[in-house]
């Protein structure tokens, strides 16, 4: 079996149109299923949020969310909170951030986990190790060892049960972990092989970058197109292991038995979009993404192992255009030879959308600009949001160092800084994940336990409210200013109570303005009714885990039923973004094709798991995998 991971936006229940590459896949007249080989499931949805590290965890599991313990690509793990260490000694490569905060993104959300070099040496390990990067590991035990994706995940892939349903067939080495299986000078097999995907635990032959892509990884650092070098990687990894599998014989001295799951992931297009904007998503799909199929197609087709493969193509999330023309004034001021001041200029530049963290220099007025000016809630805009609050309230923001530096440094004779880089000594932490954030509160015993205290939670729900909700109907001039891009920012606040997310409804208070309690909130099934969400109720609710999602969380606007200037996100601001409700981010491809057999082979058991093509999200994809295998391999 094939498994092609890519990401891709929005679902369609027409076919897609022929391509060099997915065109050999997806085969046939969909309107006669005897010659049709493909079968495309409609409205298949990703979890809640539809973010690519929280969702690949699903898709690999089987479980949502509250299951996993990936509730984003950031958020802060309870459970992993130590109040002797001040940073992350738990997971790899995150030990620049405090105790407790998980940052999976590269590029990062509220905190920056190193970039590029976080990418290739504890996300998806490379085989090498110069200029900073690289892992310099090569064996699955290594790999898995300083990764922190599979180090964060609190269940096993579905790796091992398929090594369990196959296992008879397969002429295994002693020493799986050990084993490169997909070596030339080997001649043991390969039963799972996982090609650039994040979660490779219980996997026989996890394929990441080797000291063959150095070159590739070197230019990257300096400028070649990020999007396109992943997508090489994967690819070559692909073509590399199929082109050396079968140069040996097995120990039987018979042809080696191609791997019962093949998986490759193609994660260029998403980052693609985040750069560029949607305006190039179609040809970077079928300019790159397609022709990078056609090679791995024409690998296999070379070893004669396509006819006889399934071929499962699926994606982790949708993408939704932000808005991109937007622009910040600058005004140029000076002075002639003779020391006269010349009248000012004003020039309008373009808003920071590189899609990276930026954390340097907030205390310069070059910085701040083009971020104030854009749709996104940066956590330097958090940071002056909690300096507005009363000092008297206590409220202290967790922040990185660079951050905190900067607000100190504005400070005024008798202000204090409402923001800490020292976890110990905060109160809030915030967790951006592009359309929605977790916000979490230090509870009475510590950060180990959630908060539920509903004065606590309705005092900072209702100050986020009041700033980025209601568009500024109850703030002054000067109370706006620092925020006013962001005004009308939030669509949803959700709160946890007895253990379960409702909406927020606002606030009680005595007659002198103090918070007494929180106005009864709205049934989380109230979410169903907004025609911009997909299956929101249940999606949501598979998100929260006690432990690790946000004791408060922030729904920001992303309407697809208006223009995108009224679309916001959190973290760093892209020309796409996606992890919301809505129809573009929620819905995914979820194609399951038989190119040497037809679509009625497949009908019998994809109706076991998804009733009438109904399958309510591509997490199933695990238990659609195994029952493809079962039968194939009962008697074995």
């Amino acid at each position: 079996m094939m498994l092609l991971n890519s990401n891709a936006t929005g679902a369609t229940t027409s076919p897609m149109p022929v391509l060099p590459g997915i065109g050999q896949i997806l085969i046939g007249d969909p309107q006669n299923s005897t010659k049709q080989k493909y079968i495309m499931l409609p409205e298949v949805t990703a979890i809640f949020p539809s973010i690519t590290f929280a969702s690949w965890a699903s898709i690999f599991t089987g479980k949502l969310p509250n299951e996993t313990g990936i509730v984003g690509n950031e958020f802060f793990a309870r459970n992993l909170y130590n109040a002797n260490t001040a940073n992350n000694q738990a997971i790899p490569g995150l030990s620049g951030l405090p105790s407790g905060m998980v940052t999976l993104d590269a590029d990062g959300g509220a905190f920056n986990p190193g970039g590029i070099s976080f990418a290739v040496g504890n996300a998806i390990p490379a085989e090498f190790s110069f200029w900073g990067l690289g892992s310099g590991v090569t064996t699955l035990t290594q790999k898995l060892e300083v990764s922190a994706p599979n180090k964060s995940l609190s269940v096993d892939p579905f790796w091992k049960e398929i090594n369990s349903i196959v296992d008879a067939r397969y002429k295994v080495a002693p020493t799986v972990n050990e084993s490169k299986c997909d070596q030339s000078d080997s001649n043991y097999e390969c039963r799972t092989v996982s090609v650039f995907n994040q979660y490779a635990r219980g996997v026989d032959r996890w394929v990441t970058a080797t000291s063959a892509m150095k070159s590739l990884y070197d230019a990257l650092k300096h400028w070649i197109d990020a999007a396109m070098t992943l997508d090489e990687t994967a690819k070559r990894g692909a073509v590399e292991f199929i082109s050396n599998y079968f140069v040996n014989n097995n120990p039987e001295n018979k042809r080696k038995r191609f791997p019962a799951v093949f998986s490759v992931y193609l994660s260029g297009l998403d980052h693609d979009a985040h750069l560029n904007g949607m305006g190039n998503y179609k040809n970077y799909f079928t300019g790159t993404t397609d022709v990078n199929v056609k090679t791995i197609v024409d690998a296999l087709r070379y070893q004669d192992e396509f006819e006889n493969k399934i071929f499962v193509i699926v994606a982790d999330h949708g993408q939704t255009a932000m808005p991109t023309n937007l622009s910040y004034p600058l005004t140029l001021e000076s002075v002639d030879v003779d020391g006269i001041v010349l009248p000012s200029i004003t020039i309008n530049l373009p808003v920071e959308m590189s899609c990276e963290l930026k954390l340097e220099g907030f205390n310069k007025k070059e910085v701040p600009l083009p971020e104030k000016f854009n749709n996104n809630l940066h956590i330097w805009e958090l940071a002056n949001l909690f300096q507005q609050f009363d000092p008297a309230e206590g409220w202290r923001l967790l922040v990185p160092k660079e951050i905190e530096q900067a607000i100190i440094a504005g400070l005024k004779q008798g202000e204090v800084a409402a923001v800490t880089s020292d976890i110990n000594q905060a109160n809030v932490i915030a967790a951006m994940n592009g359309p929605m954030a977790h916000v979490y509160l230090r509870g009475a015993a510590g950060w180990n336990e959630p908060n539920n205290d509903p004065i606590m939670l309705g005092t900072i729900a209702d100050k986020l409210n009041l700033y980025f909700g209601e568009n500024g109907a109850a703030l002054s001039v000067s109370e706006k200013e620092p925020f006013s891009r962001l005004l009308a920012s939030i669509d949803k606040i959700l709160i946890r109570m007895t253990g379960s997310y409702q909406i927020f409804n606002g606030v009680t208070a005595s007659e002198d303005g103090n918070i007494t309690g929180l106005n009864t909130p709205g049934m989380l099934t109230e979410l169903d009714g907004n025609q911009d969400f997909i299956n929101a109720s249940v999606r949501v609710a598979g998100m929260n885990h006690l432990k690790k999602s946000g004791d408060i969380v922030l729904m920001m606007k992303d309407t697809m039923t208006e223009d995108a200037i009224n679309r916001y996100t959190t973290g760093s601001a892209c020309k796409s973004w996606h992890g919301s409700l809505n129809k573009s981010d929620s819905y995914v491809p979820f194609v399951v094709a038989y190119p040497g057999g037809n679509k009625q082979e497949l009908t019998g058991t994809l109706s076991s798991i998804c009733p009438n093509n109904a399958c309510v999200g591509n997490w199933v994809l695990s238990d659609l995998i195994k029952k493809i295998l079962e039968p194939q391999y009962s008697g074995q």
